[in-house]
């Protein structure tokens, strides 16, 4: 998207993927907005005051898989070590489904959850017979499956936005309209990113995520970017349900989703503002 024209200086920073660096440079102020997974920012936000969330950038949510490198496996004649990258989406989600959310996934029997920086030393680990399973984000997993390393034995998805758009109260407070003008900006972004003009946002996802071209153009048309100041209660309130679950989230930090937006920036959705 073109920045000329709006009241404001962008500086795009490359974080690193480990969200606890990403809040660091929040709280150190090297930063002013993250673009973060939904859990990660919801959880920065219930556990630090000086962070709030200020609005929904991509409203589709993460698609996620049970994965084996064997054809035969099914959720019915599964058992041992389940492989999963090291991130909080990982947690929640197997927690999600331990509980009871899916009926088919009750009767998988895993020992242990063994971590991977990467999902190709998940696959090695699970080529190596150190796993049975792995339970992944199935974007990242694409090219395992295009590679026929892994089949997917069940899916699952996300009740949640994929991504929020985080802020410190810092800048909140001194630089609102330069929120607000990236936020605007954003919306442009989104919309010119999704008209798909001469197939560069296909290139763009194809190059990135290691996709096909036909793969990358179904994202294109079927993830909902939005980048706008409002978000869904419920998804934030699941969120931190499971965190507490999971032993992420301290239960006296899930309390009302309210107080985790920037109030006089964000607001729920449908209740106007």
């Amino acid at each position: 998207g073109d920045i000329e024209g709006l009241d404001m200086n962008l500086n795009w920073v490359r974080c690193p993927p480990d969200s606890s660096a990403v809040n660091s440079m929040l709280a150190a102020g090297l930063i002013d907005m993250a673009l973060m997974f939904t859990e990660d920012a919801v959880i920065a936000a219930a556990n630090a005051s000086r962070f709030r969330i200020c609005g929904t950038f991509l409203a589709s949510p993460r698609h996620w898989a049970l994965y084996s490198d064997d054809v035969e496996a099914s959720p019915h004649n599964a058992a041992g070590d389940l492989g999963l990258p090291e991130e909080l989406g990982a947690r929640l989600m197997l927690n999600r489904l331990v509980s009871g959310n899916r009926a088919d996934f009750n009767h998988l029997h895993f020992r242990n959850a063994r971590y991977f920086t990467s999902c190709l030393r998940a696959a090695e680990a699970m080529r190596a017979g150190q796993t049975r399973f792995a339970l992944w984000d199935a974007a990242s997993a694409q090219g395992m499956i295009d590679s026929g390393r892994w089949h997917a034995v069940l899916h699952d998805r996300m009740p949640w936005p994929g991504m929020l758009l985080l802020a410190t109260k810092e800048a909140l407070y001194s630089k609102t309209g330069a929120v607000r003008g990236f936020i605007r900006w954003g919306q442009l972004a989104c919309e010119e990113f999704k008209a798909n003009e001469n197939g560069e946002a296909t290139l763009y996802l194809a190059g990135k995520y290691n996709l096909s071209l036909r793969d990358a153009e179904a994202h294109v048309n079927h993830m909902e970017w939005r980048c706008d100041c409002q978000v869904d209660a419920a998804p934030l309130a699941t969120v931190m349900k499971l965190a507490v679950r999971s032993g992420d989230l301290h239960s006296s930090r899930a309390g009302d989703p309210a107080r985790l937006l920037a109030k006089d920036l964000c607001c729920f959705s449908g209740s106007g503002g």
